[in-house]
């Protein structure tokens, strides 16, 4: 599987000294909307240390390394990484990877 990540979000990981991302999954429950979320976070050095061997899965074949943090996804052909913004506030955008669904 390919991990493309694009311009924009490489520049800004550089910018802010990110070394990794990672995919996770949240599970609320007690809600009415008992619906998994994928959640993405950029990770510092320290953060990426700390947590890779608590990944189930790391795809290193990008300009950083991914830490899919649980099982639950699946791929595409490619994983394609961008960056967004809301209010100001950055995150991650996704595309080709899904929560897997029973449905």
């Amino acid at each position: 599987m390919q991990v493309i990540f694009d311009k924009a979000l490489t520049d800004y990981m550089n910018e802010k000294a990110y070394v990794a991302v990672s995919l996770d999954v949240l599970i609320p429950v007690g809600s009415e909307a008992d619906e998994p979320e994928m959640i993405t976070k950029f990770l510092t050095a320290k953060q990426y240390t700390e947590d890779k061997d608590k990944a189930f899965k790391i795809l290193t074949d990008g300009a950083y390394p991914v830490l899919v943090m649980q099982p639950g996804y699946t791929f595409g052909n490619s994983l394609e990484l961008g960056l967004s913004s809301f209010l100001g506030t950055k995150d991650i955008s996704v595309k080709g990877a899904e929560l897997y669904s029973l449905d």
